[in-house]
């Protein structure tokens, strides 16, 4: 554009809102564009930072281990039922943990209760449990997959059943002498 059409046009704006009522439809135009721009401007100005990374306090959060309290630990897992268990909870849950048994003839055996579970997005088979540290070993000792007992999430306290060691039974054998 020519300097002097850019001069016309300004001459004619400053005239419009100057003088409304001489032109007022023009006036309502350029006071509606004018609210629109200053609009989309301000939006655009406070979604301009979408990209930045989570932080908290001056560390990145990047993976769930960040959430694991201290003297915790996420312990992975593979549930004989989680076809259920998956259809029930949504991401995460508590329950109670059971040995699965290999043959029909053996009894679950409870291992922890009110145990908090967590969903592994990638794959519906696969679930964490958060416990402490001293609490691992049982858990750890048993190789199979588990049977999970869904439990009221407002239940406090995770115990950890300790396997029962059997003691051998003790006898006493008296031996004597006739005469």
């Amino acid at each position: 554009m020519e300097k002097s059409n850019i001069n016309t046009i300004a001459i004619k704006l400053k005239e419009y809102f100057i003088n409304p009522e001489k032109h007022p439809k023009e006036a309502f135009l350029g006071f509606l564009s004018l609210t629109f721009l200053l609009g989309m401007a301000s939006y655009l100005i406070q979604f301009q930072s979408k990209d930045i990374p989570i932080t908290q306090g001056s560390e990145k959060i990047e993976s769930i281990d960040t959430y694991v309290p201290n003297n915790k630990a996420l312990l992975q897992i593979k549930i004989a039922n989680y076809e259920s268990l998956d259809q029930v909870i949504g991401h995460f849950g508590v329950v109670d943990l059971y040995s699965t048994p290999l043959n029909p003839q053996e009894k679950a055996r409870r291992l922890a209760t009110a145990v908090k579970i967590v969903k592994t997005p990638g794959n519906p088979r696969i679930f964490n449990i958060l416990l402490d540290n001293g609490e691992l070993s049982p858990i750890l000792a048993y190789q199979g997959e588990y049977t999970v007992v869904i439990r009221n999430p407002k239940v406090l306290g995770t115990k950890v059943d300790k396997p029962k060691v059997r003691k051998p039974k003790r006898s006493v054998i008296y031996e004597w002498e006739s005469l």
